[in-house]
């Protein structure tokens, strides 16, 4: 699956809502809240996540394994926007499930939180639109989630 390149993490530092307001409609300024899947086995993690994020106004649905998730998505009348999901998952394997969810949801994007390094994710047919190592603070996690949001497409290119 093709998915057009974004900027480097280095790149993604001078992002701000106000100068990539005329570039998407989706910066921090939106009206209605955006759903986002949140699919971890910690739920330590998952509540860290919707605390975070319930807060910088998302609607944040967790998700403990990928059946579960992916049932939701299928179903879903409001699809989310977001899909963040650990690199390394004991109960699933990561690639076919982002094929799967990607099948359902083309436009989703998606964001990968991981203690081990990205060049772990360039092998894989699907890659993420983004990459958040591990640990991270509350504004890395909102930041990432903007970015993703806001910029075209995965960091890793081809």
């Amino acid at each position: 699956m093709k998915r057009t390149p974004a900027p480097t993490d280095s790149s993604v530092a001078f992002w701000s809502p106000e100068s990539n307001a005329a570039n998407s409609d989706r910066g921090s300024s939106r009206t209605t809240a955006q759903v986002v899947y949140v699919v971890d086995d910690l739920p330590c993690l998952t509540e860290l996540y919707a605390l975070i994020l319930n807060a910088s106004g998302y609607v944040v649905k967790c998700f403990y394994d990928r059946r579960t998730a992916l049932a939701s998505l299928s179903a879903a009348k409001e699809k989310p926007v977001l899909l963040i999901t650990d690199l390394h998952n004991p109960s699933m394997r990561i690639e076919p499930f982002l094929e799967e969810c990607l099948g359902l949801h083309p436009a989703l994007r998606i964001l990968m939180a991981s203690g081990f390094s990205y060049y772990h994710a360039w092998c894989f047919s699907v890659r993420p639109d983004y990459f958040l190592q591990k640990p991270f603070t509350p504004q890395e996690l909102r930041h990432a989630v903007e970015a993703t949001l806001c910029y075209p497409g995965s960091i890793f290119q081809e």
